[in-house]
């Protein structure tokens, strides 16, 4: 499992921790609701995690967790089936704006990313 991973599992793991300890404390509640919401929600991340490290990519190719993306932008590309570099590089700024959950920040962080290693999306047309 990569370094990164390994780290963020730790941290997630943390977090559970911390937030069990708080969810004793308090009663039923809304407060309550969003603890139990932010437990789901780490679990899930802990989850997606775990999977992409399970997936290995073809042979040549770049892990597009290699680009060192915010964890937000990487699962919006995962849940779109992008897992390579290579792959990314084969989508448009015009279809890679239109994923959901995307956003400009986001947008331009993949574009920064790409760019650093000499690349880019692909232009319409190509």
């Amino acid at each position: 499992m990569k370094e990164a991973a390994v780290k963020a599992l730790n941290s997630i793991s943390f977090a559970k921790q911390h937030l069990r300890e708080r969810v004793t404390t308090v009663k039923e509640t809304p407060a309550r609701k969003k603890l139990d919401r932010a437990m789901e929600l780490l679990s899930e991340a802990e989850e997606i995690i775990e999977d992409a490290e399970e997936i290995e990519c073809p042979p040549g190719e770049t892990d597009l967790m290699d680009l060192q993306l915010t964890v937000r932008t990487y699962n919006c590309l995962r849940r779109r089936g992008i897992k390579t570099v290579e792959e990314l590089c084969r989508w448009t700024e015009s279809d890679v704006i239109r994923i959901r959950g995307l956003g400009s920040l986001a947008f331009d962080e993949i574009k920064d990313a790409l760019k650093a290693r000499g690349l880019s999306l692909r232009r319409p047309g190509q």
